[in-house]
Parts: structure tokens; C-alpha cells; sequence
């Protein structure tokens, strides 16, 4: 697993899906209930309203949009893609679903290039008379 510092309190931690500490997860998710909460409120807000109007730091808001768990009403009409400019599916994708299927098959193309490199032969007769193992305890240096 790789290790992360928290987005909250800076601490290292071994990092699985979310971008906080086990410490400060209770604590993020009392943050997204009151800016979920605030926004079925206040509909069409943006990201610094909903900071000032809950007292929840913007780079916690922001990091809640940007792993989808709250979205501006109509935000997704505003998002084009990155490619070709047409609506996107999400702002996270920031892909339409034509452009999208493109780069699959761009995937697909690719990882079919791929080839490993062939296996070497051993000659396991010639491997097993190179290696000793012993087998009872006066066979093994040190021990009486």
C-alpha cells in the first residue's frame, strides 16, 4: 500500500482509497453531512458559499466535489470534454461518451501490442545438483 499525507491533518498514513486518515474520517463525514445539508438549502450555490455559509474549509468542499460526492445543480451541462469540447458525461471524466469509447479502443489497441518476453528454458536436473538443502540438524553449520 502506498503511504499518503492527509488532506486534513497532514499525518502520513497508508493510504487504500480516500485521501484522509482513518483519525479524521469521522470528522469528514460530519463535514459532508452539514455541506450536503446546506446546499439541499441553498441550491446553486458555488464552492466559496457553501465554505463561508457552513465554516467548512474550501479545500474540504473542493475535495468533495472532486470525488463526486456533491455536485452543483446543472454543473454537468457547464463541463465540456477535454477533447472535443461536446457536454461531458461528469465534471470528473471531463469525457463525452463518444470520446470516451475512443480512448477504450485506443486501450485496447495498445495493451494488444504488449508482449512479454518468452520464458527461459532451465534444465531443472542441473538447477537441483547446484543447491544443497540440509535436511537434519548436523548438516546445518552451527547448530550442535
Amino acid at each position: 500500500m502506498a503511504l499518503a499525507s492527509c488532506s486534513k491533518c497532514k499525518k502520513l498514513f497508508q493510504k487504500i482509497r480516500k485521501s484522509i486518515c482513518p483519525a479524521c474520517e469521522a470528522a469528514e463525514e460530519d463535514s459532508y453531512e452539514v455541506v450536503r445539508a446546506y446546499l439541499s438549502e441553498h441550491p446553486g450555490v458555488n464552492a466559496e458559499q457553501v465554505a463561508e455559509g457552513t465554516g467548512i474549509p474550501i479545500e474540504t468542499v473542493l475535495r468533495f466535489i472532486e470525488e463526486g460526492r456533491v455536485e452543483a445543480q446543472g454543473s454537468v451541462s457547464n463541463v465540456r470534454c477535454g477533447q472535443c469540447g461536446k457536454p461531458a458525461i461528469s465534471p470528473t471524466k471531463r469525457l463525452c461518451e463518444a470520446c470516451l469509447a475512443k480512448l477504450n479502443v485506443q486501450l485496447a489497441q495498445q495493451q494488444s501490442k504488449i508482449r512479454l518476453p518468452e520464458k527461459k528454458d532451465v534444465d531443472v536436473g542441473k538447477a537441483l545438483n547446484t543447491f544443497r538443502v540440509p535436511m537434519k540438524s548436523h548438516d546445518i553449520p552451527g547448530v550442535d
